[in-house]
């Protein structure tokens, strides 16, 4: 079957004018909040995997959105594509696979690559329309052509920072789309902090007047930070050479790291001690421009996820302490 087009995606799923405005308006405010990790706090949440509840997915939406004030700065991740090696038993996200879910796992049910595309840019043009734009991973410009009106904010994952001119090729594509740049599966830095750097250079505005949105790194930890005691040692690094201008994932590598008896595996409850390690360091000074977590009180086929009233919690409990610490100073 022939793969949709770009114009007939749209066709499918339009979307008003004032929702893509919404859009960009979201996207300028995740810039400026990336530019000021004192006084704004970016949080990205949602699940890493599809559910077959798409519509409870876009109320959680709601809900994600509902915590914005303008220096809290919300935006819902949204599942759409990961980079999966096996269809057939890893879940790839809606333009890859449509799964049912049985049991936590992906069974049968398995879609074309055109109902994928579908289905995926349908939930995402909702998303736009009811809160803004949302959060995806991307690998290619291909990704950025596809979603253009519908995203407040895209990263590239860690097993993408080898690709250093495909990210540099997707920035160029939309310089308006904050870029969030993960650090690789080591846990090192070094290379997703040129990265950035290549980004900013790259990038020109499509206004001549207006600056490009930024590239920000996004510290997942990473397996060389196996341990807490090794993982905050390495995110204090990495607030420290970028000012607080990182958004740090408390899944993945960090919540590996803080597992409770030490495996480095995922759970929720290591990603919930990843959050609460975020939180105080922060309380010491060391905060960050934001903080992403995976979270939803939906069945997820493979990832653990934590209860999304916690990631909520989290996230204004972040922004408070932030929040407290700026009026010290300015006292």
């Amino acid at each position: 079957m022939e793969v949709p087009s770009r114009h007939q995606l749209r066709q499918l799923a339009p979307i008003s004018l004032e929702a893509e405005l919404s859009v960009l308006n979201k996207a300028h405010e995740l810039s400026e909040a990336v530019a000021s990790p004192r006084e704004k706090t970016i949080a990205i949440i949602g699940p890493c995997a599809m559910t077959n509840h798409p519509v409870e997915l876009l109320l959680e939406g709601l809900r994600i959105v509902d915590i914005d004030d303008g220096q809290l700065v919300t935006v819902q991740r949204m599942p759409v594509w990961k980079p999966r090696t096996d269809p057939e038993k890893d879940w790839e996200g809606l333009e890859t696979a449509l799964v049912e879910i049985k049991n936590g796992k992906g069974h049968g049910k398995r879609g074309t690559e055109s109902d994928g595309l579908k289905a995926a840019y349908s939930i995402l043009a909702a998303a736009a329309s009811q809160n803004g734009g949302a959060a995806i991973e991307v690998s290619s410009a291909e990704h950025i052509d596809r979603y253009d009106p519908l995203l407040s904010f895209a990263w590239s994952g860690s097993r993408s920072i080898g690709n250093r001119e495909q990210i540099l090729a997707l920035a160029r594509r939309d310089p308006k789309l904050p870029l969030g740049i993960k650090n690789g599966m080591s846990g090192d830095i070094n290379e997703a902090l040129e990265v950035v750097e290549a980004v900013r250079q790259t990038r020109t505005p499509i206004i001549p007047e207006d600056d490009p949105a930024p590239a920000v790194l996004i510290f997942r930890g990473g397996k060389d930070l196996n341990t807490p005691s090794k993982w905050e040692k390495g995110y204090i690094e990495a607030i420290n050479r970028t000012g607080g201008k990182l958004i740090v994932d408390v899944a993945h590598g960090s919540e590996m790291a803080h597992d409770s008896e030490g495996k480095f595996g995922k759970s929720v409850e290591g990603q919930i001690a990843a959050m609460e390690a975020v939180i105080r360091l922060a309380r010491q000074g060391h905060f960050p421009a934001g903080i992403m977590i995976e979270a939803s009180d939906l069945e997820s086929p493979t990832d653990p996820v934590m209860p999304l009233k916690l990631a909520l919690d989290g996230a204004r409990r972040l922004h408070a302490v932030k929040q407290a610490l700026l009026k010290q100073v300015k006292a």
